[in-house]
């Protein structure tokens, strides 16, 4: 066991824990398997398992399963286990080794409480991946859903974003708002379900290649309960990762139509502005025609001796007057609407917007 490793290095590809004499021995005598080396290289969740028969027709199952993470500040962190079984003598060897921020652990801890079921090999890797999908995990995936709801309704149609925490003045920071949304894309994907769901197919396929290779007098009934057991976990396990992967498209498609959204918003505001600049026109055009009409003038005479009526003046004198009239009316009106709308949002959203600000800034200090 080693704990707490100090190399900033320690998870760097192809790096080793001791001299590269004694890895090779401590692999050796403890019946590891060498390609754990090679495995150094992986990023995120890995579970490698094989089953061999070796020199002094020892059949053992050996496993690779670790979690090694990009860097944190200036080093690397995670955690790997080594493990090989041996069918013949019915024993389990392995090395493992963890950073300060693994939460590894408690696992080992629970392990002490299982003594009496030390005899499956797959129960470390299976009381660790009860760890990987504990309830804690969950709720940040639930609390990242929310905040990412919070922020859709920010960018959507609604022009009110009083209550945000990125918003000041009716103005949204978008620097924020992209900070937020890559917080939010770096602690879903923390947890790939898809990636983890590879990894409980691994693990199931290891617990089948166990349980049809040892030996039938040593299928006690307490060993079969214990396969059992552990069968049942890694299918509850497979179909929480299956719901997490469900909720994380769910996520994604809720982003997809919120940009959706913001575009038809933007599509409508152009008609609104054209329907506004069509109504405007006919505000202009729509009283001097309405003069014409009642007085049925005709300005132009295109016959013999045509000449312009010395009285058109009386045209002009009640269609600049009645068209000014008709324009300020129409600008007040729509000043008068605009406001009204405004007032009734802002009556509809200052209800919750002293909850939402709380809710937002715990999630962000959260995050």
């Amino acid at each position: 066991i080693q704990k707490d490793a100090k190399d900033l290095e320690t998870f760097t590809p192809l790096k080793i824990p001791l001299p590269p004499a004694h890895y090779e021995q401590m692999l050796k005598c403890l019946r590891l398997p060498l390609h754990a080396v090679e495995l150094t290289t992986f990023l995120g969740p890995l579970f490698w398992y094989r089953y061999v028969l070796l020199e002094d027709d020892d059949p053992h199952l050996q496993m690779v399963f670790g979690k090694h993470d990009s860097r944190k500040k200036t080093g690397t962190r995670g955690w790997e286990l080594i493990l090989s079984y041996s069918f013949k003598r019915r024993e389990t060897t392995g090395f493992v080794k963890w950073t300060p921020t693994a939460d590894i652990v408690e696992c080992l801890s629970n392990l002490r409480d299982c003594v009496l079921d030390i005899s499956h090999p797959l129960l470390i890797p299976s009381i660790i991946m009860s760890d990987l999908v504990a309830t804690s995990d969950e709720v940040k995936q639930r609390e990242a859903r929310t905040s990412i709801r919070q922020l859709e309704k920010a960018i959507s149609v609604n022009d009110d974003t009083t209550g945000f925490y990125y918003s000041k003045d009716g103005t949204i920071d978008l620097r924020t708002v992209a900070s937020d949304l890559t917080e939010h894309h770096r602690r879903i994907l923390h947890r790939p379900p898809k990636l983890y769901s590879k990894v409980i197919d691994a693990l199931e396929a290891a617990t089948d290649c166990f349980w049809a290779h040892i030996d039938p007098t040593d299928k006690t009934k307490a060993l079969d309960r214990l396969h059992a057991t552990l069968k049942d976990r890694f299918h509850c396990h497979r179909v929480s990762f299956i719901t997490a992967e469900i909720a994380q498209k769910d996520a994604k498609l809720n982003l997809k139509i919120a940009g959706d959204q913001r575009k038809i918003a933007h599509a409508s505001k152009s008609d609104s502005q054209a329907m506004k600049a069509l109504s405007l026109l006919g505000a202009a055009f729509l009283p001097g025609t309405f003069i014409a009409s009642i007085f049925s003038m005709s300005f132009f005479d295109f016959q013999a001796q045509a000449h312009v009526s010395s009285k058109i003046w009386i045209y002009f004198a009640f269609m600049v007057p009645l068209t000014t009239a008709v324009l300020l009316g129409w600008l007040f009106w729509d000043h008068k609407r605009r406001r009204s709308q405004h007032l009734t949002r802002s009556s509809a959203n200052n209800s919750g917007s002293d909850t939402e600000k709380a809710i937002m800034f715990e999630i962000s200090k959260r995050a």
